[in-house]
């Protein structure tokens, strides 16, 4: 069974807040720090955070390449109405080394392209 976005934020809040407890030795609110430095802590977060979301940014967008790639392929091998081209095999249907030659030249990318794993 899945959580829902709601309790699994709320638990993550809770495990942040017992992480910085067993750190820090008291929660945020009894904290000495000045307001600037919180501030300055809250803005160093923030800053990770965003470099986060650029990174799945770029890893969905490879995805989503991938994804639409793997679609066309689809769609070229199976065509909406199979007897208007006049066989079942897909590489003697019309267009067929073109198509071929735009699928591989699309694999040529995805191979070039950094993996989603970051490896």
């Amino acid at each position: 069974m899945t959580m829902s976005n709601v309790a699994a934020a709320k638990a993550l809040i809770d495990s942040q807040a017992a992480k910085g407890l067993g750190k820090y030795g008291m929660p945020l609110e009894h904290s000495d720090a000045t307001v600037s430095q919180l501030a300055r802590h809250g803005a160093e977060e923030m800053a990770d955070a965003l470099a986060y979301f650029v990174e799945l940014e770029r890893r969905a967008k490879v995805l989503e390449d991938e994804n639409e790639l793997l679609r066309a392929a689809i769609r070229w091998a199976a065509p909406a109405d199979p007897a208007e081209s006049g066989t079942t095999h897909p590489m003697t249907w019309p267009g067929a080394e073109q198509h071929a030659e735009a699928l591989q030249s699309a694999w040529s990318a995805i191979k070039t392209t950094p993996d989603t794993a970051g490896n």
